[in-house]
């Protein structure tokens, strides 16, 4: 059932209207609520948009084909890092295989389920920002969430991946043959 987060016909409201429904990944172990309209994306698609082998377990898109979410589990020892330091070495790494892209400054949410650290790329020669976001739930491993959107629709998306965070609930305790 599909919640209404805007409503443009309401007084005072300047953002478009935006209903977020629940989703369910990787058999129930993470849950969170997304603007309806998004689906798996098509194969084809996830070659092109992510020609290697490891590509995210989750990728999907938005009907216009302009916003892409993706969620990985990745493995890490237990107690290696909080999770400032987790997000700040994602930071670094994204910093050398992309120095093309500025990035934001390193930030916390903590209002929702879980602390989730995160930092924003400015993708000028693609006209696109991209959230990075991290959480390390209590059974160990990681999740990486990405969100990448038009620059021009840049307002409406910072503030729904915020609320995208908040939704966030992970019961990530798996094994290795889990994952695969």
């Amino acid at each position: 059932m599909a919640k209404i987060l805007y409503d443009n016909e309401m007084e005072c409201c300047v953002q478009d209207y935006v209903s977020v429904v629940p989703w369910k990944f990787l058999e129930g172990r993470i849950a969170m609520e997304l603007p309806c309209g998004f689906a798996e994306m098509e194969a084809e698609r996830k070659a092109s948009y992510y020609p290697y082998e490891k590509r995210p377990d989750i990728i999907l898109e938005n009907m216009d084909e302009d916003v892409r979410i993706t969620l990985q589990l990745l493995e890490r020892e237990q107690g290696s890092g909080d999770i400032y330091d987790v997000v700040y070495d994602v930071s670094r790494l994204i910093g050398k295989a992309f120095p093309e892209y500025k990035q934001s400054n390193l930030h916390l949410s903590e209002k929702g389920y879980m602390p989730i650290a995160w930092f924003l790329l400015f993708m000028e020669d693609l006209h696109a920002e991209h959230m990075k976001a991290v959480a390390l739930p209590e059974g160990g491993g990681m999740l990486l969430l990405t969100v990448t959107y038009p620059e021009e629709k840049s307002v409406k998306w910072r503030q729904l991946c915020k609320y995208l965070l908040e939704s966030v609930q992970a019961d990530m305790v798996f094994t290795k043959e889990q994952k695969k």
